[in-house]
């Protein structure tokens, strides 16, 4: 009996095992896509989805419990078959994802462990009143709904949020654009930054500015960059972990070689405050490839069915790619060369026989966007992004005293110039009304042959006043009408 007693015991133990030695950290992703417009005047975009679910599988690799939320329009959905979102772009789809995330941190921490939460964004986005919003499917979703509905809903540990919109600087920011010279001074205490120190954002845009798809990454500009420096292309030191320094530096050195500013992502990165790190490779789960061409080369990956997975530029040391277990192509665009990378392939691109191209890039590709990965990431990419616009490290933040906030948003300079001129007229109207009323008295006592010149000064003085009041009345109509018609100063591209 007893030795019964031990034995299931035991089993037990051994059954319990794997939960005790468990990772008690846990990293979830959150990944929304949505190509629709939010308005009549705006094309609706054609890879957002396709952004999405690169990012989910992406985030899969890496071991993290990822919820898709995305529908994937006909064309993707020929390309993944087989593919089930997790649910629609919309706000009670966010919602209950978040819930999910809550209840594994909760776990996770009664454990003592910690939970990451990655949300990522791809759609369209856009200002208004001087607030950003994002797109979803059930309607926008505001900066102060974005910070109430996801980043204070999040009971994880850490949040890292990646937006690839237009005009993604807005959703985080409530004034001001991204140049560098703001940055010199101190945010004000209304900043919802502040609020969220464990909180890291990559935004595509560090003003208003639009973000670009391109037909031949066949995805967003930003989040292919993004992606390409996850998979090892940002890890410049070579240790496993992609800090935020390292994928901005990585971001800056793919886009030096577009001179037109216009096709240039002025991306921000915010890591945040006291921990610079944004995600580890997956050697277990992902596989690890060396391009080591020995010469300045750009090259990209693919699978079979030609999703680009990644793009780098090869500079003095080799680039150690983490991809998939399928098979893969790797294109060399300088010698106009292809790498077939089987399950069993050599683990070094130097090792394999290459072979002409399948076939052209797909589309009828920008120049300028052509131009991509020109350069390779180095320490003087790495050195210079850090002195640029497109990071900013909020461990130097000096809050400035508190204000009351404006009860308006900041209008545009033509709405001030229309209260001017009503005021100015107004104030020419009432010294006219009051020339006419001196000239009244004078004519009262001026002898019968003055009388009719004086009553002709009174006339021509009340009607000039009666003008200007007229004439003030109808700018201040138009100034109000502006008003509400024309979006703030910062609001304009």
């Amino acid at each position: 009996m007893r030795q019964s007693f031990h034995c299931s015991l035991l089993v037990l133990l051994l059954a319990a095992l794997p939960a005790l030695a468990a990772d008690p950290d846990a990293a979830v992703a959150v990944v929304v896509g949505h190509n629709a417009s939010p308005d009549l005047d705006r094309p609706a975009l054609r890879y957002a989805d396709d952004d999405a679910v690169q990012y989910a599988e992406l985030f899969d690799e890496l071991g993290c419990h990822t919820h898709l939320l995305t529908e994937l329009d006909e064309g993707s959905q020929k390309l993944h078959p087989a593919l089930a979102p997790d649910g629609p772009p919309s706000r009670a789809a966010i919602r209950e994802a978040l819930a999910a995330v809550n209840r594994t941190a909760e776990q996770r921490r009664a454990q003592g462990g910690r939970t990451t939460l990655y949300f990522v964004y791809t759609g369209h986005g856009d200002v208004r009143h001087g607030e950003g919003f994002i797109t979803l499917k059930d309607g926008p979703l505001s900066r102060d709904d974005f910070y109430r509905e996801v980043l204070e809903a999040s009971a994880a540990d850490s949040n890292h949020v990646i937006i690839d919109a237009c005009k993604s600087y807005y959703l985080v920011f409530d004034r001001g654009e991204g140049s560098r010279e703001p940055y010199r001074e101190p945010f004000d205490s209304r900043s919802e930054l502040l609020r969220f120190p464990d909180t890291g954002f990559l935004l595509s845009t560090s003003s208003a500015q639009n973000s670009h798809e391109w037909e031949g990454f066949q995805a967003g500009v930003f989040s292919h960059e993004v992606r390409s420096g996850l998979r090892g292309g940002a890890d410049i030191d070579g240790n496993g972990t992609i800090t935020y320094r390292e994928l901005a530096a990585f971001v800056y050195a793919a886009n030096q070689g577009i001179k037109n500013e216009r096709y240039r992502p002025r991306f921000l990165a915010v890591p945040p405050v006291g921990d610079d790190s944004l995600t580890r490779t997956a050697p277990d789960r992902q596989r690890s490839v060396a391009l080591d061409r020995g010469q300045p080369h750009h090259l990209f990956v693919e699978d079979r069915d030609g999703n680009r997975l990644a793009d780098v530029r090869l500079g003095a040391a080799e680039v150690r790619l983490f991809l998939p277990h399928c098979l893969l192509y790797v294109r060399d665009l300088d010698d106009d060369l292809e790498y077939r990378l089987d399950e069993d392939a050599a683990p070094r691109l130097s090792e394999i026989e290459p072979s002409p191209p399948r076939s052209a890039i797909r589309g009828a590709a920008d120049e300028a966007l052509r131009q991509l990965f020109r350069h390779p990431l180095d320490r003087t990419a790495y050195d210079s992004v850090q002195r640029s616009a497109h990071f900013l490290d909020r461990s130097q933040i000096v809050l400035a005293p508190s204000i009351e906030a404006e009860s308006k948003p900041r209008l545009p300079a033509l709405v001030w110039t229309g209260i001017g001129v009503s005021a100015g007229l107004a104030i020419l109207g009432g010294g006219l009304r009051l020339g006419a009323n001196h000239s009244f008295g004078e004519y009262k006592r001026a002898p019968a042959d003055e009388q009719p010149d004086l009553r002709t000064r009174v006339e021509a003085l009340d009607y000039s006043a009666y003008a200007s009041w007229g004439l003030a009345g109808a700018v201040a109509v138009t100034t109000l009408i502006l008003y509400f018609v024309l979006p703030p100063d910062d609001e304009k591209e």
